[in-house]
Formats: C-alpha cells, structure tokens, sequence
C-alpha cells in the first residue's frame, strides 16, 4: 500500500505546478528505511495521476515516487491546455528534479537511488532535462519516447500549427486521439477517453509547441550530449510515437550506458498494456529499479 501527499509547487515563472508523491505505507520520508526515489515525467495530454500502479511498484521496493502535473495539464497552471513555450516544460523539469532532490536530501545522501522517468512527451522533455543537466542526471528510465509522431498530420493542423499561434494563440483546436491508439488494452482505452483530467483539446498555440518539440536536430543533440545511464523501453507496435525513429536515435545515446528494449507488438502505453505485455513493461521498470539504475 502507498500513502499519497499532494502540494502545490511555484516553478521558476510562478506557475503553481500539482505535485505528487507516494510513500510506502507505514514508512514516514525521514526514516531510513527509504532507499531512494523516482520522479515521473507524464505524457502529452495525460496527467500525474494516472501513474499510480508504477507508484505502488516503486513503493513495494521502499522508494518514493514523485510525479507532477505538467503545465496546462491535470491540475497545474497557468492555464488548461496551454502553455508558452517548449523551454518553460523544459524549465519545469529541471524544477521539480531540485524540489525531488531536496525532499530526502538526496544530494547529502548517496547510498540512495534517484531516478527520473518519462513516458512519451515526458520522455523527450526528460531527454532535453538530462542533455542540460548532463553528468549530473540521475540515471533514466524512458517509456515510449516521443521523438516522432506516427500519425499523419492533416495540412489543416499543419496551417494551424504555422498560423494561428501567431493570430489566434489561445484558438482551441481538438487532439483527437483514437483510443485504439493507446494500447491494445480496451479497458485502459475507455478509461482514458472517460477521464476528465486528460487533454482532449488544446490551445493552437500548445499543438505548434508539441509539434515543433521533435525537431530531428534538437532530439539528436540533446542524445549526444547525454551522459548518464539510460533504460529505453518502447512499444514495437505502436501507433502514436513512431518506433522506427526511436531505434535510429538510440546509437546516439551513451555507448555502453544505454539498455534498450523493445516489446514487439505492444501498444504505446506499456504500462497500461494487456497483462502479457505490461509484465515485461513492469520487469523492467523492476530491474532498473534494483540495478539502480546502472547499465553496461
């Protein structure tokens, strides 16, 4: 069992950002018997409440799991389904790693384990995070990174990505996710279009963000100039992030520091996924947990 505490957190502009973090049930932060935590990073349109069955995983190996709200995601500010730029994301990351680093005293303790996941979006931000932060980040744990989309965008998107955050920034436009998109799970499918918290229109301005944030040369900088151990693992199957383009970028990741895997046939959330294939999602999470981390 997890024992959840929530806050609000004033990021570097003032933007209040929705926090979480779970502990294990019966172990209070300032005990000793807490070997580490993990701070997740959610994907684009989705929120920090969806991850806490990854939580209670963390917590059954005494770490914390901290994760929060993007900007114009869940519960966070400044606005629902906007926000001003890709470096304020960037920004925010960079933010909550210091906040999650100060709970425990990390930085003072270092038998303990800190590592940073993303999922998706929160994958190329937490990739970006990492190329800044350089030999101080925390070893990664990336779940289906977005460094290319697979869907087709229609010309009317692309107009609307190029013009109207000039003329109309706030204009909503419609994500328009089909749920069999996500997984290959039904259930987790319907459970995402029924939840209220999750994205399913954006400020144009936001799209042009999204769309403009995997740019080939930015996403292939910042994996050159990544210098701490990383876990990849993708979705062979997927049809919202392309797979084929996370496998090219994979050789300019750390050699001998980079774990990749591919669970093939797999849809885009894997830890949402039918039992088969959530369990491998879930192995590995486990065994980079216990490895602390390390690869090689």
């Amino acid at each position: 069992m997890t024992v959840e505490r929530t806050e609000y957190l004033r990021s570097f502009d003032g933007t209040e950002l929705f926090f979480r973090c779970f502990a294990p049930a019966g172990i209070a932060e300032s005990e000793s018997k807490i070997e580490g935590l993990i701070l997740a990073v959610h994907g684009f349109g989705e929120h920090s409440g969806r991850y806490a069955d990854l939580a209670a995983e963390a917590c059954e190996r005494k770490m914390l799991f901290a994760t929060f709200d993007l900007r114009g995601h869940g519960k966070s500010g400044p606005r629902r389904g906007d926000a001003e730029n890709l470096h304020a994301f960037v920004l925010d990351v960079l933010f909550v790693v210091n906040h999650a680093r100060s709970i425990l005293g990390i930085e003072r303790k270092r038998d303990l384990f800190f590592g940073l996941f993303g999922h998706s979006f929160g994958g190329l931000l937490a990739t970006y995070a990492a190329s800044i932060l350089q030999s101080a980040c925390p070893p990664l744990f990336l779940s289906s990174p977005c460094y290319r989309v697979s869907q087709h965008v229609p010309a009317w998107k692309k107009w609307a990505a190029a013009a109207l955050p000039r003329i109309a920034p706030l204009t909503p436009v419609p994500i328009e996710i089909a749920p069999e998109n996500i997984s290959t799970n039904p259930e987790n499918n319907a459970a995402y279009m029924a939840d209220e918290l999750n994205l399913f229109s954006i400020s144009a301005r936001l799209g042009s963000i999204f769309l403009g944030s995997m740019q080939d040369d930015m996403v292939e900088r910042a994996a050159q100039n990544l210098r701490s151990d990383v876990t990849v693992v993708f979705a062979g199957g997927d049809t919202l992030v392309n797979p084929a383009r996370t496998k090219a970028i994979m050789p300019l990741f750390p050699k001998g520091r980079t774990r990749v895997i591919e669970i093939a046939g797999a849809g885009h959330e894997i830890f949402n996924e039918v039992p088969a294939y959530r369990e491998q999602a879930l192995g590995e999470f486990r065994r980079w947990i216990e490895s602390r981390g390390q690869n090689g």
